[in-house]
């Protein structure tokens, strides 16, 4: 009606007249099929719809979850993120010609697999000097506390000198087709408690808001709530009314004004939880709030991934997360650097039993990738983990196509229903095979977690995957394309032991599609 009435004092003659009540008549008469026929929804106050991507690439619109106990109906989870992570290759200390070379490569030869995050880990708002085996930094701060690009990003600086933005950085980044995450560590800087600097649209300073040290004496240990493998970050007071304008600013500072896509929280899983776990989460409840106010340059939500301080996932944790932090990566087990993953394989386990591994959009993150193999491959598309590969690029020939692997992408796209499954295997008991649901087919990750040569194969059982009453199906190798025999019950898999260090990219574990036909 508002709409009619504007264009009635614009429109001049006549005919353009009843040419516009024409076009307004028929809107009226489409909204009227919305509301009644429940063809259109509308959020009424708070967050806008949020659009979220199925298993089978459907497109669902759910409201954001308040506080409230969520289940996977509420949010369906979008493909896990992929992309390069610098931080197994230079650990920061990588200037910005590097890591835009580093990008180049990615867009090359990955982004159309899907690998379209770029992520700066730790560092980039550092200066590091190497002495021996001494590192000493400096971190770099605007006048409010929060990071911004050391002088290894000649393109921060302003003409004058005395700001620095990101945004040149991520724009060259944007430009070759690719997203852009940062590394950022929970809490406040320390200098910036010394220096009492503002919180940006308060009348608070950073000194304020932090952790106050607890009257009386002895005074217990890690009072400041301080990130225990980087002192230099303190703990914010989740309850003190600046903590969630701190939080803001910074969600704004990476987001809206520079175009950052992605954001590594670190230290969420702090390294001492029976002192002080609770407090920790508080503040990530802070931050995925200040997240969900802001949007990217590409009109969506951008991710937060959260990485531990050195203590494995806790089933609490994990429930809370699942519950009340949509769309959220979150790792399960502390720094992965190479190696049969059993923690991940275990924890995964007790948070599939619990009903709580991926739901509500959440992604269960196994780690960066240092390295690439067939076992580690299979086990992070079988697991829907976001895929962060982290070893220098462009990688060898035979380790991009297990990264490429398009079978392997599409389990890790859209595989749904993860489970472990029981299999008739060697007496040893050493033998882990898990499945997933991929649209009608069924992927299956069977892995050799023992030493010994003698014991190198295992049979499936085909009832195990539930696949229903088909009349028959077929079973193919991923990797390598091979169609494997089987008999009406069940498929025999030979599997040699894993060589985590060895040249032979093919030990350890073996990926399959069981296909119906």
């Amino acid at each position: 009606y508002v709409l009619y009435r504007s264009l009635t004092v614009l429109c001049q003659t006549t005919t353009v007249m009843v040419y516009m009540t024409t076009v307004m008549v028929y809107i009226w008469l489409a909204c009227m099929v919305c509301v009644h026929g429940g063809a259109a929804s509308a959020t009424v106050g708070g967050d806008p719809p949020f659009q979220s991507q199925g298993p089978d690439h459907t497109v669902h619109h759910d409201s954001h979850i308040h506080g409230a106990t969520a289940t996977a109906a509420h949010v369906a989870a979008l493909p896990p993120p992929r992309g390069f992570n610098n931080y197994c290759t230079h650990q920061g200390l990588a200037n910005e010609s590097w890591q835009l070379g580093q990008a180049k490569h990615q867009a090359a030869q990955l982004l159309a697999a899907g690998y379209d995050t770029f992520v700066l880990d730790g560092g980039w708002s550092q200066t590091s000097v190497v002495n021996g085996s001494t590192r000493t930094s400096k971190q770099w701060l605007d006048i409010y506390g929060r990071p911004v690009p050391s002088t290894a990003y000649p393109s921060a600086r302003t003409a004058g000198g005395t700001d620095s933005t990101l945004k040149p950085f991520v724009d060259s980044v944007h430009a070759l087709g690719l997203k852009v995450g940062v590394w950022h560590i929970r809490g406040a800087h320390v200098s910036a408690v010394a220096s009492l600097a503002p919180v940006k649209g308060t009348n608070y300073t950073v000194d304020q808001i932090v952790r106050q040290k607890p009257p009386g004496s002895p005074v217990p240990p890690h009072w400041r709530e301080e990130c225990l493998w980087d002192t230099e970050w303190v703990a914010v007071n989740a309850s003190h009314p600046g903590a969630q304008p701190y939080y803001d600013s910074i969600a704004e500072l990476f987001v809206s004004e520079w175009g950052v896509d992605f954001v590594k929280f670190d230290c969420s899983y702090i390294d001492a939880p029976m002192l002080y776990g609770q407090a920790a989460m508080e503040e990530i409840d802070l931050f995925y709030q200040s997240m969900r106010l802001v949007q990217t340059s590409f009109g969506v939500a951008p991710i937060l991934s959260l990485s531990p301080g050195g203590v494995r996932e806790d089933q609490t944790r994990a429930d809370h997360i699942a519950a009340t932090l949509p769309n959220t990566m979150y790792r399960v087990w502390p720094d992965y650097w190479g190696g049969m993953p059993s923690g991940q394989l275990q924890e995964t386990a007790a948070l599939v039993t619990r009903g709580v591994y991926g739901v509500n959009g959440t992604r269960p993150d196994w780690d960066l990738l240092a390295s690439i193999d067939q076992l580690k491959m299979a086990l992070w598309s079988i697991a829907q983990s976001p895929i962060m590969y982290s070893a220098t690029l462009p990688p060898p020939k035979d380790k991009l196509a297990v990264l490429t692997n398009a079978d392997a992408l599409r389990i890790n796209s859209i595989g749904h229903n993860l489970r472990f499954v029981v299999s008739q295997s060697c007496p040893s008991g050493d033998f882990t095979v898990l499945a997933t649901d991929v649209g009608d087919d069924v992927a299956v990750a069977v892995v050799n977690m023992g030493n010994a040569t003698t014991c190198n194969w295992t049979e499936i059982s085909l009832a195990t995957m539930k696949l229903g009453a088909t009349p028959g199906v077929v079973i193919r190798d991923v990797f390598s394309g091979v169609v494997v025999p089987h008999n009406a019950t069940t498929f025999a898999v030979t599997v040699p032991p894993y060589i985590p260090a060895g040249q032979d990219i093919t030990t350890g574990a073996r990926l399959f599609m069981i296909v119906q036909r």
